[in-house]
């Protein structure tokens, strides 16, 4: 929340994480169970090796 992040609990699932990343216009999201989304050129895609390089 220090950059102006609002955090916002919603649904699990790809397809209720996807919608809600683009009615949000949000950058970032994830699930308990690991799953990092990310919207890149396109709204939210589950990829772990393109969320660990964009950690690094």
């Amino acid at each position: 929340m220090a950059h102006g992040g609002i955090p916002i609990m919603w649904k699990t699932g790809h397809s209720h994480i996807k919608l809600k990343m683009q009615s949000e216009r949000a950058d970032l999201a994830g699930e308990r169970s690991g799953h990092i989304f990310i919207a890149d050129d396109y709204f939210g895609f589950d990829d772990a090796i393109f969320a660990g390089a964009k950690l690094i």
